[in-house]
């Protein structure tokens, strides 16, 4: 499976939520506005959250926050995961807000990992916000926090936001640099040092 950095399709939709299960699954580097959940249901896989790596395995599973740059690889695996908007958990969101885990690692009762197993995108709204308010509870029970760094991740949304805007038009670094009000140089070197790639190379 392989998308782009930075996936707009979870921007806009109050209340969203989607699951997607499979085997082997491999994503490069890419962020969202929505919170992640994903379990390992068989063999091993490598989760990197922003720069911190988890091995994990059967039964083992991590929570990633919004805007969190993550990254699965793995060969012989199977998982399930969930991505719910914040809007479906406001209150945890807005408690949280401004700050990321010191581990995304967490380990769900057996009580709520069959719930969650039974919660489909046709599940009632309910029943969604019943059982992602209960992963927030049991995770916050054991999580520790630390602020976000403010590296700018706004900056970041306005990059990605340009080219899908502006992609088979004009979206070179000079337009963007108008578009935002940052220095070609600074823009160039930002989005290398977070994303790993040029500019250039991501649009082309």
């Amino acid at each position: 499976m392989n998308s782009e950095f930075y996936q707009f399709q979870h921007f806009g939709l109050s209340e969203h939520m989607e699951r997607e299960e499979g085997n082997n699954l491999n994503f490069r580097d890419h962020l969202h506005q929505s919170f992640e959940f994903l379990i390992v249901t068989e063999g091993a896989m490598e989760i990197v959250v922003d720069g911190r790596v988890y091995n994990l395995n059967k039964g083992e599973s991590v929570i990633i926050f919004p805007n969190q740059i993550h990254s699965i690889k793995s060969k012989k695996s199977a998982h399930v995961l969930w991505i719910f908007s914040s809007e479906l958990v406001k209150a945890y969101a807005s408690k949280v807000a401004g700050k990321i885990p010191v581990s995304n690692v967490f380990v769900p009762s057996k009580h709520l990992t069959k719930i969650l197993l039974d919660t489909y995108e046709n599940s009632s709204l309910i029943e969604k916000k019943g059982v992602f308010y209960l992963l927030c509870s049991e995770f916050d029970r054991v999580a520790e926090y630390t602020k976000r760094t403010k590296d700018d991740k706004n900056l970041l949304y306005k990059i990605f936001k340009f080219v899908e805007s502006n992609y088979g038009k004009d979206c070179s670094l000079e337009s963007l640099s108008k578009e935002t009000g940052f220095s070609y140089s600074y823009i160039s070197r930002y989005f290398k040092k977070i994303v790993g790639i040029s500019y250039n190379k991501y649009v082309n």
